[in-house]
């Protein structure tokens, strides 16, 4: 038949292939940005009461399109934190896919994420 021995068959199965993507949930890839991060850093007092899933989530949906990230950085409780209250650390990351964002902007989603908070939540801001 003088077929080569490097001939080699194989069949996928796609709907298995796909399905396997969607339940080992692989990271999608975005597009880098060309603008630099801001990073900054939000301490507060609150009732042990509210969780910090509460407050991301509050934060994420009124801390405009330029606030891309919330991490949980610091919880403490005890010595100088009151009774049945935590402190929490924050960091807010910022950053545009269409210009390098000014100090004085990020301030300002700042001071009205920090006005939030205290209306919201009660807490006490940390300076």
């Amino acid at each position: 038949m003088n077929i080569s021995l490097d001939l080699y068959l194989f069949e996928f199965n796609f709907d298995l292939i796909k399905d396997s993507f969607k339940a080992n949930k692989l990271a999608l890839y975005k597009e880098y940005s060309l603008y630099p991060k801001i990073v900054k850093d939000l301490s507060f007092v609150v009732s042990c009461n509210i969780t910090f899933k509460q407050i991301q989530k509050m934060i994420l949906a009124n801390g405009t399109k330029f606030l891309r990230n919330v991490v949980l950085l610091d919880e403490y409780q005890g010595l100088g934190i009151p009774e049945n209250e935590t402190s929490l650390c924050l960091q807010l990351t910022f950053q545009s896919d269409e210009k390098t964002l000014q100090t004085i902007d990020v301030e300002e989603i700042i001071k009205t994420l920090n006005n939030l908070l205290i209306s919201k939540f009660s807490c006490k801001i940390r300076e």
